[in-house]
């Protein structure tokens, strides 16, 4: 950068250089570049082509003003007056719009409508760029210089719109105009004419605000939220901020340095609310620089907020702030009305038309005459103290457009953005000359102040011109008001509405002149509706007038609206001459005739409120006058009454009546359903609960008669208790269920009747008694519910008041049964009310249903279990000698039973036997054997000596002389052998014979002790045998068996006794 010390001079020599030129040549070429000063002198004067603007300058990206100047990516262009363009500085990719790629330090013409289109502009698109669009005076747009993401919008894209660098008209929306348009880096948008947004060209970085990161290269339309409209668009270098009607901002595309203010550094692709300003924040204007971001707030305050490396934010720090917003720290006293966000610069338009600017100065960008960075807003001066009307901020260089039409630059110079001609920076505002070929041009202004009501558009809620309202009406903000009533707008175009004057009133609206108050009316202030009549003692003979006239002396004006004053008249009085009025009667007073001197008191029950009356009034039904000279009734009060006019009391209420209000005229009969006990009562109590009024007047309230109930207050009647309920006593508030066990038919119950005997009432409130069903019983009344018949019972119908016991021979093991049960064949029921039958023992038995015993098994016969039906006979072997026995007995041993039903037994004969019991024959004693006696229980075998050769012998026989046997149960004798002999009968051998023979003696006692034995052998077998023990059939458990003795047994043990058992002394042997 050439050091600013040494430019100051070649400055001031190119200045003298250009003066030299312009005085020596006073025709000038086509090419040649004019030095303009001459023209453009350094003092606020608007030039022609300005004069008819209220407040020059403009706000980049506003709906409300055209910009026209853009310093951008190290190029500038500007509207002239002429609404031509040019464009100076670097030129590649066709950023001039001139038609080539070369740059340019002087301004050269913008090739506008070369392609399509008209030829003539209003605005050029604000913003850092490489390319340039601008709003033609038809509201289309036409676009020039790079094109590669279709930035131009003409629906292709890739490096310059197509080869000839100059202007191509955008492909714009059917139907739409465009209101203003910006620049970004690489992207397009514009606010179209129906306040929609549009945007094209690159999208990587969601700048586009359409929700994806692809090109476009016609202008596509961008969701913003319902029943948004924007105001403002500011295209960034990868980013886009809109300003809403609401005065809210949103923000899409990059936001590395929190340059969309939304308090994150994340990228969006569609449009999201800032959060970084104060709460309540009004946004006016926006700019976007490359990494932070400007607004102006509707206060004319400026916040920033991004990246600060360079103090672009203006707080006097270099603290960048991603999540939040900074306020620039304006000059004391001062607030803005335009702020411009240049690379790392920030430029403004202050209040007063002065400029500043803050943040990087490295080019001298900042126009303070230095190469210092400034941290806040530094002023800017330019020639004369000129204020500035409009401000772009480029990437390092800024130009302004002051408030003659003059542009002026400073800055970086390296490529020719400055205009100059000179190719050097400048840290000072250096002026450009757009004039060419003898002609004079000058940069074209926008309108601040659309409407012109001193307010700035970007500032003003009714920013644009009202419209121009007929007579009788005016405009507030875009529509024409009526003028009200009392007001006048008496020409067209007017803004504001004028009052009718005192003396005159207007009673409707949308009136171009007032009327004035007629004749005994006066108006006697401003903005009046209707004119006031004179009252009376007053008059007005004349139009227009503010007030009325007193009376003349002797005279009044007895009503009111009087033109002309009269006589006093009856009712009023007046002593003394020269008054304005005559004396009115006092109240409380009247005069009867005209011309009285005195007034006359009201009598008592008589009053009189008003002045000036002939007579007073009597006291009103339902009011009292106690007292002379009164000047109004006394109300009677509430509880009293007055039923004639003039009275001087009022009337207490009667008992049964009430007086509810003030000023009664009459009492009133407490209506039906109430009751008053007392007099001058202002109201009646309700009839309570379990009581009733029928009739009005009622003094007392009449209780309920018992059987009757009223649950309600204020009531004429009772209610008659339901069947199923009772009322027992007067004065009841409800009816009672009859409890469970009883009932009530009949309405008006004072009492519920007990359920009989027989039947039963399960449930409260019931209008009938329920039977007892066959099975159960009731035998007491009131019951709730039937008893079940117990076992060993039974109800056999129903409506039974108890239950039966079964009869004897009958038993019931269920509750609730109908009927018993017989006692089964094999069972008895002994009892009456028995519950179960009883089995018959063993022994017993019964062959028939329904007994109460059974009956015992007779002799011969058995029952061997219990629950017999019937009986067995004892069968052959066996008898049974005794009744109510379970089995029978064996015959014993000795003995047999030969026939069924035996009740005894019977002995084998002697000759026979029978070792067995239970048999039903006896053995015959075989040969060789005999039996004794009867009931012999075996064959005895005949012992050695003796022999049985037949059978069933009772005894044995003995051997007889010289034969012997020798062995028991022999059949037969055997005779001796010969040389032996036997001498005696019943030997069991034989004797050898001897041959000695014996003594007579010896033979004779041998003799005699044979016959001795043989006699008692001979008695011997004639005795009956000891019997053999008979077996017997044991008898079944629990029976009893009676044991009979044989007669055999008995005897022998007779004989034992009587002569013992037979020893060897007695001679005999033991068998």
């Amino acid at each position: 950068m050439i050091d600013s010390h040494r430019l100051k001079p070649l400055l001031a020599l190119s200045l003298v250089v250009m003066m030299l030129g312009m005085s020596a040549s006073i025709g000038i070429t086509e090419d040649s570049v004019p030095n303009e000063e001459s023209e453009l002198p350094q003092v606020i004067e608007p030039r022609a082509t300005h004069g008819g603007l209220n407040i020059p300058g403009s706000t980049a990206g506003s709906v409300y003003s055209a910009s026209t100047v853009l310093a951008s990516w190290n190029y500038t262009c500007v509207v002239l007056n002429t609404n031509g363009m040019k464009c100076w500085g670097g030129g590649a990719m066709g950023r001039l719009g001139d038609g080539n790629w070369d740059n340019s330090v002087y301004p050269v013409t913008v090739q506008l409508g070369n392609n399509a289109g008209i030829s003539t502009a209003t605005e050029v698109g604000a913003g850092l760029s490489h390319h340039t669009c601008a709003m033609m005076t038809d509201s289309t747009l036409q676009c020039w210089g790079e094109d590669w993401n279709g930035q131009n919008g003409h629906g292709s894209g890739g490096g310059f719109h197509g080869g000839d660098g100059t202007p191509v008209v955008v492909n714009m929306p059917t139907g739409r105009t465009a209101l203003t348009v910006t620049n970004g880096g690489h992207h397009t948008c514009s606010i179209m004419d129906n306040s929609s947004l549009w945007c094209w060209g690159r999208g990587g970085t969601g700048q586009l605000g359409t929700g994806t990161l692809a090109d476009q290269n016609i202008p596509v339309l961008v969701s913003l939220p319902p029943n948004s409209s924007p105001i403002a668009v500011s295209a960034g270098w990868d980013s886009t901020c809109v300003i809403l009607q609401n005065n809210t901002g949103m923000c899409t595309g990059w936001n590395s340095n929190g340059q969309l203010g939304d308090g994150t550094q994340e990228n969006t692709s569609t449009f999201t609310p800032m959060s970084v300003l104060p709460p309540n924040s009004n946004l006016s204007a926006i700019s976007m620089g490359v990494s932070h971001t400007c607004g102006l707030l509707k206060n004319g305050s400026i916040y920033c907020w991004g990246n600060n490396a360079n103090g672009q934010l203006g707080d006097n720090t270099t603290e960048s702030r991603n999540d939040s917003s900074v306020q620039v720290i304006l000059p004391a006293g001062r607030t803005a009305i335009t702020v411009d966000a240049g690379m790392h610069h920030s430029c403004a338009i202050l209040d007063d038309n002065s400029a500043v600017c803050w943040g990087d100065n490295e080019y001298g960008q900042i126009g303070d005459d230095t190469t210092t960075d400034r941290l806040t807003p530094t002023a800017i001066s330019f020639p004369g103290g000129i204020g500035v009307a409009t401000i772009s901020a480029g990437r390092v260089h800024t130009c302004a457009i002051v408030m003659n039409g003059s542009v002026y630059c400073w800055g970086a110079h390296h490529i020719g953005q400055l205009g100059n001609g000179l190719g050097v920076d400048s840290d000072i505002p250096m002026y450009v000359n757009l004039s060419t070929g003898g002609q004079i041009h000058h940069a074209s202004l926008g309108e601040r102040d659309l409407d012109d009501d001193g307010i700035l558009s970007i500032f003003d809620d009714t920013p644009y011109p009202p419209p121009v309202c007929p007579m009788g009406q005016y405009v507030v903000g875009y529509e024409c008001i009526e003028a009200s009533p009392g007001n006048y707008t008496p020409t067209s175009g007017m803004s504001e509405q004028f009052p009718c004057p005192a003396g005159t009133y207007q009673p409707a609206s949308g009136q171009a002149s007032c009327y004035d108050a007629p004749l005994g009316h006066y108006v006697p202030s401003n903005s009046s509706i209707s004119a006031m009549t004179c009252l009376a003692g007053t008059f007005q003979n004349q139009t227009g007038q503010t007030s009325c006239i007193d009376a003349p002396p002797g005279t009044y004006a007895n009503a009111d609206a009087a033109s002309e004053p009269v006589m006093c008249g009856i009712g009023l009085y007046q002593p003394l001459s020269g008054q304005t009025s005559c004396l009115v009667s006092d109240a409380g007073y009247f005069v009867e005739t005209e011309g009285q001197t005195e007034q006359i008191a009201c009598e008592v029950g008589t009053y009189q409120p008003g002045t000036g009356r002939s007579d007073c009034f009597r006291a009103e039904e339902g009011h009292y006058v106690s007292q002379e000279a009164a000047i109004e009734q006394t109300e009677c009060e509430a509880g009293t009454y007055a039923n004639e006019r003039g009275s001087s009391e009022c009337k207490l209420a009667d008992p049964g009546h009430y007086v509810g209000s003030m000023a009664a005229a009459a009492q009133t009969a407490c209506a039906p359903g109430e009751y008053q006990p007392q007099s001058s009562q202002t109201s009646c109590l309700t009839t309570e609960a379990g009581h009733q009024n029928p009739d009005i007047g009622s003094t007392d309230m009449i209780p309920c008669e018992a059987g009757n109930y009223q649950h309600e207050t204020g009531r004429t009647y009772c209610l008659a208790a339901d069947p199923g309920s009772y009322v027992p006593a007067p004065a009841a508030s409800a009816q009672i269920e009859c409890p469970a066990g009883t009932y009530s038919q009949e309405s008006a119950s004072t009492s519920c009747i007990d359920a009989d005997a027989g039947y039963h009432i399960p449930e409260s409130g019931s209008t009938d008694q329920i039977e007892c069903v066959a099975g159960t019983y009731s035998s007491d009344a009131g019951s709730t519910v039937c008893a079940s018949a117990d076992p060993g019972y039974y109800v056999l119908s129903k409506q039974a008041t108890s239950q039966i016991a079964c009869d004897a021979g009958s038993y019931q093991t269920e509750s609730g049964a109908t009927g018993c049960l017989q006692a089964t064949p094999g069972h008895y029921v002994e009892s009456s009310a028995s519950d179960s039958q009883v089995s018959c023992l063993a022994g017993t038995y019964q062959a028939e249903a329904g007994k109460t015993s059974c009956i015992t098994a007779p002799p011969g016969t058995y029952a061997a279990e219990e629950s017999s039906t019937t009986v067995e006979n004892c069968g052959p072997g066996n008898y049974q000698p005794d009744s109510g026995q379970s089995s029978c007995l064996e015959a014993e041993v000795g003995h047999i039973v030969d026939s069924h039903g035996a009740t005894e037994q019977t002995a084998c004969e002697a000759g026979t036997y029978q070792s067995l019991a239970g048999q039903t024959e006896c053995e015959t004693a075989s040969p060789g054997s005999y039996a004794a006696s009867p009931g012999s229980a075996e064959a005895t075998p005949c012992s050695p000596g003796t022999y049985q050769p037949m059978f069933g012998a009772d005894s044995c026989r003995l051997a007889s002389k010289d034969h012997f046997v020798e062995l028991e149960g022999a059949i037969s004798q055997t005779p001796c052998p010969s040389g032996s002999s036997q001498t005696n009968e019943g030997q069991s051998s034989c004797v050898v014979n001897v041959d000695n023979s014996l003594p007579i003696e010896m033979i004779a006692i041998g003799g005699v002790v044979v016959l001795a034995l043989v006699g008692f052998m001979l008695t011997r077998g004639k005795s009956e045998p000891e019997p053999v023990p008979q077996r017997r059939r044991r008898p079944p458990k629990g029976a009893r068996r009676k044991r009979k003795r044989s007669e055999s047994a008995r005897k022998e043990v007779e004989d034992q006794n009587k002569w013992g058992r037979p020893t060897e002394d007695s001679g005999g042997e033991e068998e």
